[in-house]
């Protein structure tokens, strides 16, 4: 979602799967694969209404992409693999996301507004790793991997990688980064839990914790004044929350009837984006205002 409530992401209809861009009224356009894919998926939007995802052929391999604010589709560059996807984008029209590499590997990559890509490599002693988010600074976050270990990691606009620290546990995942350079995530505790947490511009951590009752959190997205989204579990159902740049966590609700819901972004806090479950049990996109 960008800052004036534009969303973007996808709508399932018989098995085939279309990236949607939902205007500020709430009217749905749809967003094209790329010729002869039937799928596509929508995952971030920049104040410009450029959007950035991928397209997925008929064995659903990825393709990273990006649709301008008319909706015209374009293939971002590889680096010498099959597979890539773009999950952030800035309002440059920088993007970020994964490719893999020859050798079949994922590395978090950056792609320039002109569609140039950047291989941002791995933390030492890593096999891989994917870029979430990148800010108008182009600065990115995301995680590298070896096994079962994952770790938050920010890359600098030159491509320098800092690993972000975590709470003990070996899990630790960046999601969300703001231009002041504020990121949010997820870590697992040294007793296993996963709780949602915000780094500051300069590294420190802080565990947001969860909703009284919860075992579990996640933190996704992060306005330009530090106020989070993600979601708080008791088991399997999760609740949309927001917390604000203080830590105090506020649940959004869900929809009539509906036991689940998700926000996995957030703006200026006026607005919040995820999805939420029907009375049905139906995956819906909504949004909320705050």
């Amino acid at each position: 979602m960008n800052s004036q409530g534009v969303v973007v992401g996808a709508s399932h209809t018989n098995g085939r799967v279309r990236a949607v861009r939902w205007s500020t009224n709430g009217t749905a356009t749809a967003l094209a694969a790329l010729p002869g894919d039937p799928s596509s998926y929508g995952w971030a939007v920049n104040t410009a209404g450029t959007a950035a995802g991928a397209s997925l052929d008929s064995q659903v391999n990825p393709r990273a992409v990006r649709w301008s604010a008319s909706g015209v589709v374009t293939a971002l560059s590889g680096i010498g693999g099959t597979s890539s996807y773009a999950y952030g984008i800035n309002d440059s029209g920088a993007a970020s996301g994964y490719a893999t590499t020859s050798a079949g590997q994922r590395h978090a990559v950056r792609w320039g507004a002109t569609g140039g890509v950047t291989d941002l490599g791995t933390l030492p002693g890593d096999s891989a790793s994917e870029a979430r988010r990148v800010n108008n600074h182009g600065v990115v976050v995301g995680v590298s991997t070896l096994a079962a270990q994952s770790r938050a990691v920010r890359w600098t606009v030159n491509g320098t990688a800092t690993e972000l620290p975590g709470l003990g546990g070996s899990t630790t995942v960046a999601w969300g980064i703001n231009d002041d350079g504020v990121v949010v995530g997820n870590s697992t505790t040294v007793n296993g839990q996963t709780h949602a947490v915000r780094w500051s511009a300069t590294g420190a951590v802080t565990d947001l914790g969860v909703l009284p009752g919860d075992s579990a959190s996640y933190a996704w997205g992060v306005d330009a004044s530090g106020n989070s989204s993600g979601a708080s579990f008791s088991g399997s159902q999760a609740h949309a929350v927001t917390w604000d740049a203080g830590g105090a966590v506020t649940p959004l609700g869900a929809l009539p009837g509906g036991t689940s819901s998700h926000a996995v972004s957030i703006a200026a806090k006026t607005f919040a984006a995820g999805s939420a479950l029907t009375s049905q049990g139906n995956s819906r996109a909504v949004r909320w205002t705050l």
